[in-house]
């Protein structure tokens, strides 16, 4: 399963899954003598921790990062450097339901599609959580600017749907876009954008609640009959569940890559060669 190193000269490697006992990365191409502590690390982890405001996800994770190799006395040296997050509010037992279906707008049923295997456990490694270790190499490469090229590294939100948000980059500051939870430097966009995104959520809450789309197959089908359940689960795209309808079920068939067919008969190139 490639795709999960990132770069050349400074290279970065995730690993670990959202709902798993850890999560993290390892940096390649560091060059050595950058001063870095895990509270340069920690500072960026904080900021991408969830639950800190209503509009995120209200999942409580600590986040609380250890370099375990490539640093020594508070600089680097030039090594490969690990990186460790523990999950602290991993809950994989509350998935396990998953584990014969899947998860409607998740990358469930693509990952066992393509691979033949899938972590059911909150979607593995396809999940918000898997950036913890991206985003600190993203601190360990800022720091490398900062002091290699006296660079600096600033983003921020300028718009959320239709609201645009009138910025200056030149004039933005880390405190401008830290004033308010939504990270955007323009106070009367960030206040417009709080109130869409409230919106947005108490829309699908309510529709959630009324059995709408939002709820899913699951709570539709509790009050419905058998055949507003059929029709209801085709609306909630669960037709892949069942192998597709019928008129399409051929078609699909024909269009399934033929090394995923391959796999089965012979097994993977690497099962092969050992």
């Amino acid at each position: 399963m490639a795709g999960n190193t990132f770069g050349r000269l400074f290279t970065v490697t995730t690993f670990g899954e959202s709902h798993g006992p850890a999560i993290g990365c390892i940096v390649d191409g560091c060059p050595p003598g950058i001063e870095l502590t895990p509270s340069d690390l920690q500072g960026y982890l904080d900021r991408r921790r969830p639950g800190q405001s209503r509009h995120t996800t209200q999942r409580r994770e600590p986040d609380e990062v250890r370099i375990l190799s490539g640093v020594f006395e508070g600089r680097t040296l030039g090594s490969p450097i690990a990186i460790l997050v523990r999950n602290k509010d991993a809950r994989p037992e509350a998935y396990s339901e998953m584990s014969e279906k899947f998860r409607p707008s998740h990358a469930d049923y693509t990952t066992e599609a393509k691979y033949g295997i899938r972590n059911w456990q909150g979607g593995g490694r396809a999940r918000a959580q898997e950036t913890v270790g991206r985003v600190a190499a993203g601190a360990i490469a800022r720091k490398l600017l900062e002091q290699a090229a006296n660079a600096e590294v600033l983003g921020w939100v300028c718009q959320v749907h239709e609201i645009d948000a009138a910025i200056d980059p030149g004039a933005v500051t880390l405190s401008d876009v830290e004033a308010n939870p939504v990270r955007c430097p323009d106070p009367a966009a960030a206040a417009q954008m709080a109130e869409q995104i409230d919106a947005a959520r108490e829309y699908l809450e309510a529709d959630y609640r009324s059995g709408g789309p939002a709820a899913g197959p699951r709570a539709r089908n509790a009050s419905a009959s058998a055949t507003s359940a059929r029709a209801a689960g085709r609306r909630a795209g669960r037709r892949w569940r069942r192998g597709g309808a019928r008129r399409k079920g051929r078609r699909r068939r024909r269009q399934q890559p033929r090394l995923h067919r391959l796999i089965g008969k012979q097994g993977t190139p690497w099962q092969r060669r050992s």
